[in-house]
């Protein structure tokens, strides 16, 4: 119910897998070994309950997430750092690792560290990386993690206590990208999309047609933007599936015959929308 899970792109039997360490599965022997970074005490990663796992478009290499962006070319043996502290905001200057440490949801100046809860590289501008962490911060490089601007939504609802739970990255343009911040910590259980296209400089709240008080609350939990069909979005909420055929300016219901539960996560195969529940459920 926590982790993430990504499968190799050259080689479906090598699984890795977050949630308790990043662990490399072997298949059919299920052999698992843990190659994750923060096996290391002196490199003090934070990490969220989700430790996403996503692979580079353009290499080899697997990126996880902590309060760095690492990445690791050769199956975990070697890691590299691939920006700096990203949980805190422009202007605050992250303390020692060490003192992070300490302090830990002390953090600089009382502010609360965050760590990366959504990774989506550009698949179609090499070097390009959106992450979102788990105080409401958004931050993006487009030269492969030499430099970083913070580009977080600048009304988003309490951030300290929102959540980046999920970004995606357009398919067929380079500034392009959505994102789904959860606000329920603070007590908001509505929907809040969002879509950028131009670079994070500007966001618009794309909600139109969502519903606000669905029983079991109608926090915004993933977004994915349709791999070759420009303008088609889905999104799932804490009870339902939604689909918009006009870049997110409306929504309408995609639930069918899908069960009010929490839509944790989506992807597309092909021609298929793939969406995973908190229930442990699969639709396709």
């Amino acid at each position: 119910e926590w982790g993430t899970l990504a499968a190799a792109p050259a080689n479906p039997n090598m699984v890795y897998a977050s949630g308790s360490g990043i662990l490399r599965i072997s298949y059919p022997s299920e052999q698992t070994v843990n190659v994750s970074p923060a096996v290391n005490p002196d490199a003090h990663l934070r990490s969220t309950s989700t430790n996403p796992l996503v692979w580079s478009p353009w290499t080899h290499e697997l990126y996880a997430g902590f309060q760095y962006l690492m990445g690791t070319a050769d199956g975990g043996m070697h890691w590299t750092r691939l920006s700096p502290d990203l949980g805190y905001p422009k202007g605050v200057k992250p303390p020692p690792e060490a003192a992070a440490a300490r302090r830990g949801f002390g953090g600089a100046g009382g502010l609360r560290p965050g760590a990366i809860e959504a990774i989506a590289p550009s698949t179609v501008a090499r070097g390009t990386i959106w992450v979102g962490t788990d105080n409401g911060l958004i931050k993006l490089t487009q030269d492969g993690g030499k430099t970083w601007a913070d580009v977080s939504i600048p009304d988003v609802p309490d951030s300290t206590l929102s959540d980046i739970g999920a970004m995606d990255a357009s398919h067929q343009h380079a500034a392009e990208a959505y994102v789904a911040v959860d606000a329920h910590r603070a007590g908001d259980y509505r929907p809040y999309f969002y879509r950028t296209r131009d670079a994070g400089k500007t966001w618009t709240k794309i909600v139109t047609g969502l519903p606000t008080d669905e029983p079991s609350g109608s926090f915004a939990r993933v977004i994915r933007a349709d791999t070759r069909r420009a303008g088609l979005l889905f999104a799932g909420t804490e009870s339902s599936m939604y689909v918009s055929f006009d870049d997110g300016d409306s929504w309408q219901s995609l639930r069918l015959n899908l069960p009010n539960t929490s839509y944790r996560d989506a992807t597309i195969k092909g021609n298929d929308l793939v969406v995973g529940t908190y229930g442990r459920g699969i639709g396709i």
